[in-house]
């Protein structure tokens, strides 16, 4: 389990990863106590604590959340209600000790009512001396997760057969003592009246009767049919040939895959009831693609051959080869994306309906039932209104229609980039961009995509690859059009390929917004420098020197614009800085001796 920060040196990554992972847990139907049984310890009054949990019959394999205490058939032992995150929800327990030995246990029950205090007494104490013990019980308001006990005190006496004294020490301080008690019976204790007043049981209304509920096996969900297809990035595979494969190329018709293992039975059934309704599916124009994950999975053993001389037996009549771990890692992307509480990766069989388009429009978690599977096929070409009927449970008419695709991209640009698929998170940041008007995506979402786009195409200016980075900082500024060194970089890939207008513009933008940005200022110069425009290269380096005093070359550039205005005094003063803060720089030094000696650089 994650644990929260105990100092300020701890990794905030490692945090917040802990945090992914719990959601991830969760999300996924993980359980924090699955499999454990119930444990209920018995106080023994010695160091430790005795397990009781299988003598007292509830170490139940349930996933448990909640205990509520009450005697609730009134015969002084308390009985327990459970709930429990799995069937059955609830429980209840009932404690026969005292029925069974002929009441030689003996208890005490108060019920406290305030009058100064509040009404029900929260927080009032009682303290009962029983044969010079103390025994001391608490009032509140709920003592467990998700549940209320009873507001009855009581107390288990064992074989005490008498009661010495009982005081109540009420919420604000008070201390009361109440005289006229009994064991094995149930008192009112009112503040302020120092008698108790036994209780009269009513009479009971309901009876529970025991029951025993019968196991049964919930079915897995039949498919998951999208509001919004979304396109699926590159996938590809290796055939049982050793080719590799694209999956998805245009005009061959809907595609479903089918992911597989020969250790998962239901899969092997699924294949068969596939080849037996092979006819069915050709008719229905369906390509069927079965990709084995044998020997993909922790711990799995299984091997390709296995997978390869299956089909082979079988004589499969479709395509088939073994998943690569991108495209699984792919497929897991998008139902963690699309689908808020999903089945833990691994889980098979698993398939996806694709139309012709290369868009997801059905997943199914489970064995696929063929005539759902052709009904779901002629659905792909129905109207836009009968398939997003068939993405929902139950009949009904929109108030108005969703439109959140966009963001839906944008969350599948942040999944694939996270799990180091950049060409994927781009193309699904630029699907996203492209949808940002019209889905009213929000300023934080559309400064995120920014952000992909700025860092891809920093990327591509450091691997030369000029055109790419263009592209990619143009989409950054269309995104975020005041981000100054977005606009910079860009400028710098325009003047890389040679477009010094563009580079031009993408400057002096950038320094509007930023009058301090060094580097485009700095660039501005150089460029005014080359088209013999000296006046308006001495103002972007005198910027740069006032932004950075330091920068040799800032020093050393604007000495040479300087010269070729006439001010030889002020180049002079600007190369000398260059040449004290950049002894190493030949140029600087060139350039001084000609100013010095009267010659223009």
């Amino acid at each position: 389990m994650s644990q929260s920060p105990t100092s300020t040196t701890d990794s905030r990554d490692a945090y917040e990863a802990g945090w992914s992972q719990i959601l991830e847990f969760v999300n996924t139907g993980g359980s924090w106590s699955g499999h454990e049984r119930n444990s209920c310890f018995l106080n023994t009054g010695a160091a430790q604590f005795a397990d009781a949990s299988a003598a007292a019959g509830l170490d139940f394999l349930d996933d448990g959340r909640c205990v509520a205490v009450v005697d609730w058939d009134l015969d002084g032992d308390l009985d327990l209600w459970l709930s429990a995150r799995t069937g059955p929800g609830l429980r209840f327990v009932l404690n026969d000790v005292r029925d069974t030995d002929g009441g030689g246990n003996h208890f005490l029950a108060v019920k406290l009512t305030g009058m100064s205090c509040n009404r029900d007494a929260i927080g009032a104490q009682v303290e009962l001396t029983v044969e010079g013990t103390k025994l001391i019980r608490t009032l509140h308001a709920g003592d467990g997760y998700l549940s209320q006990s009873s507001k009855w005190v009581h107390f288990g006496l064992g074989d005490t057969a008498s009661i010495e004294q009982l005081r109540v020490r009420w919420p604000g301080g008070d201390v009361e003592e109440f005289r006229g008690l009994t064991v094995n019976t149930r008192f009112e204790l009112v503040q302020g009246h120092g008698q108790a007043v036994a209780w009269q049981a009513p009479q009971r209304q309901v009876v529970l009767k025991e029951s025993r509920i019968e196991t049964r096996l919930e079915p897995t969900p039949a498919r998951l049919v999208l509001f919004d297809r979304i396109p699926l990035p590159h996938l590809r595979y290796t055939d049982f040939n050793d080719n590799e494969v694209t999956l998805l190329e245009e005009g061959k018709g809907p595609v479903l895959v089918s992911l597989w293992a020969t250790w998962c039975a239901p899969c092997l059934v699924e294949l068969r009831d596939i080849k037996n309704a092979e006819q069915q599916l050709r008719k229905s124009n369906l390509e069927i693609v079965a990709l084995s994950v044998n020997g993909l999975g922790q711990g799995d053993s299984s091997d390709m051959l296995q997978a390869k001389q299956f089909m082979r037996q079988q004589q499969f009549p479709f395509s088939a080869g073994a998943a690569h771990v991108d495209l699984l890692d792919k497929f897991d992307a998008f139902q963690d994306v699309l689908i808020s509480l999903r089945a833990q990766s691994g889980q098979l069989p698993l398939s996806f309906l694709i139309d012709e388009f290369g868009r997801l429009a059905v997943i199914y978690p489970g064995p696929i039932n063929i005539e759902q599977l052709l009904s779901d096929v002629r659905m792909l070409n129905s109207t836009p209104t009968e398939a997003s009927n068939a993405a929902f449970p139950f009949a009904g008419r929109w108030f108005a229609r969703p439109h959140e695709t966009g963001r839906l991209l944008v969350k599948f640009a942040r999944e694939f980039k996270e799990r180091k698929h950049p060409e994927d998170a781009l193309r699904f940041a630029g699907l996203a961009a492209d949808l940002a008007t019209r889905d009213g995506i929000p300023p934080e979402l559309t400064s995120e995509l920014a952000s992909m786009f700025f860092e891809a195409g920093t990327a591509s200016l450091q691997q030369d690859s000029f055109e790419e980075a263009q592209r990619q900082f143009l989409e950054a500024v269309h995104l975020r059009p005041s981000w100054a060194e977005a606009h910079t970089n860009l400028a710098n890939a325009h003047r890389q390929l040679g477009a010094s207008n563009e580079a031009i513009r993408h400057y002096q933008i950038a320094v509007q917004i930023d009058p301090q940005l060094l580097h485009a200022h700095f660039n501005l110069g150089v460029i005014r420098l080359e088209q013999r425009n000296n006046a308006a290269a001495v103002a972007h380096f005198q910027a740069t020197v006032e932004t950075n005093p330091d920068l040799a070359d800032g020093h050393h550039y604007l000495g040479i614009a300087l010269a070729r205005l006439g001010r030889t005094r002020e180049s002079a003063s600007h190369l000398e800085t260059a040449v004290r803060l950049d002894p190493a720089n030949a140029a600087a030094q060139r350039n001084l001796d000609s100013v010095l000696a009267g010659q223009t650089p």
